[in-house]
């Protein structure tokens, strides 16, 4: 249990690192689980969003993280295990793994489904809430398969991780894109 934590959270901060551009990379030269992979992406291949188009990509996650939660509440209510499992193990890691646009498939890992633009900055906590959510999906289908002492204990953290970034998320999303960059800036 906790190894798969531990996984999912490396498999997220993947997700949200960048590394520099370096534009005299050859495709040859790189393996495909290098890090170096990022730096086939030259400045110029980046599409930057605007505000808006970055501010309408975060109000239209947080819509899907609310989705999903209550669907992983009403999963975890009715007792489907194969709900919550398929949810953790495909739905999830499938919504994340298609590419935002070419820039991210050209990243081929970590969570494609988010933009790489600039723009996104204040936003980036969205990305954390999703993960998180899934981190409690995974809790609540543990939980259901052996509820034990620690398993309950696990749960109540990653409900209350997922609350914590959820609240930022949203939180941002209800300000203007220049008081969201400003928040951001100033954490």
């Amino acid at each position: 249990m906790k190894n798969l934590i531990v996984l999912l959270s490396v498999l997220a901060l993947i997700g949200c690192t960048k590394e520099p551009v370096n534009e005299n990379a050859s495709d040859k030269e790189q393996s495909p689980s290098s890090p170096a992979i990022e730096n086939n992406i030259v400045s110029s291949d980046v599409e930057e969003l605007t505000p808006t188009e970055a501010r309408n990509f975060a109000v239209n996650l947080l819509k899907k993280i609310n989705d999903d939660e209550q669907f992983i509440r009403d999963a975890y209510e009715l007792k489907e295990i194969a709900t919550l499992e398929k949810y953790v193990l495909n739905d999830w890691n499938n919504y994340v793994s298609k590419p935002f646009s070419p820039v991210e498939e050209k990243i081929g890992f970590g969570h494609l489904y988010f933009p790489s633009s600039n723009a996104m900055s204040p936003y980036t906590i969205c990305d954390t809430a999703f993960t998180d959510l899934n981190l409690y999906a995974n809790a609540l289908y543990k939980q259901l398969r052996e509820d034990t002492a620690t398993i309950r204990k696990i749960v109540r953290q990653e409900e209350a991780d997922y609350l914590k970034s959820k609240a930022k998320c949203e939180e941002r999303v209800n300000l203007t894109y220049d008081q969201a960059l400003a928040a951001d800036e100033a954490e």
